[in-house]
């Protein structure tokens, strides 16, 4: 009885989950995730005590530099969505573009802080040190604040539930690869080289952003379509569903006068 009850769930799930890998730009979207994560996670595991002791500047200094770059990715999460909404509604790919070039950029002041010997405890080498930081957690922000929005407006409001946990599968696994391959990198070749080696995921991360932009605008037109028909009554789900209340009850699902623009 119970393999009953589950059955016509798990047939709605696969059906939805179908739906989503249909649309390039999810697939997009869910793999940027895994090569993005192994930065973060040389910044979250490594990058303190790196600061602290191949740098030399003890746990105070560095927690205090490091400290910094939260203050920075909490601004770019701020300025990134609201910048990433204006460039999206002027055309959506601008957003894409935005998100690929910031993780692309976000590369090279990290390099720079691996790269640079001059660290000191005085007011202006920090001060030089806690700009870099600041401005490496702005652009490190621009991605993570916006691609929600990307996998929101491709997919349409009774898919987006699904959508949401595959890309959450899909973060959660790059959260996981990320510090084993960090770690691997850094028994193989040492911290240095390895922090390098890893900063530099980000290109493949902002390179599939970049294409998030050639299949997005059709993904997005093909979502508004599909609410409309809805809205309409005329949806091309309707056989599947059947001539009962299934139809019926997404129409109205749809708010009463409401129109599909607003809705993605």
């Amino acid at each position: 009885m119970a393999s009953h009850r589950w059955a016509p769930l798990l047939r709605e799930w696969l059906k939805k989950s179908a739906a989503v890998f249909r649309r390039p730009t999810n697939v997009l979207g869910f793999l940027q995730g895994i090569p993005g994560c192994v930065p973060w996670s040389i910044i979250g595991v490594f990058m303190n005590d790196y600061l602290a002791v191949d740098k030399g500047l003890g746990v105070e200094h560095a927690t205090t530099i490091m400290m910094f770059f939260g203050f920075g990715g909490m601004f770019g999460t701020i300025t990134g969505g609201i910048l990433g909404q204006k460039l999206y509604n002027a055309q959506p790919w601008y957003m894409t573009a935005y998100m690929g070039a910031a993780a692309i950029a976000g590369i090279f002041p990290w390099l720079y802080l691996v790269e640079a010997d001059d660290y000191g405890t005085s007011a202006e080498a920090m001060g030089e040190k806690i700009a870099v930081m600041f401005f490496a957690g702005w652009l490190a922000t621009m991605t993570g604040v916006n691609v929600r929005t990307v996998i929101v407006n491709v997919n349409a409001p009774y898919e987006r539930g699904t959508a949401f946990a595959w890309f959450n599968l899909t973060d959660d696994l790059g959260k996981g690869f990320g510090p084993v391959m960090s770690s691997a990198l850094v028994a193989h070749v040492g911290r240095t080289l390895a922090f390098k080696l890893g900063f530099g995921f980000w290109a493949p991360c902002g390179a599939l952003c970049l294409l998030c932009g050639l299949t997005m605008p059709r993904d997005v037109g093909a979502v508004r379509r599909e609410m409309q028909e809805l809205a309409e009554g005329r949806s091309p789900r309707r056989d599947e569903a059947g001539a009962g209340g299934g139809d019926a009850e997404r129409t109205s699902l749809l708010g009463k006068g409401v129109s599909s623009d607003k809705l993605v």
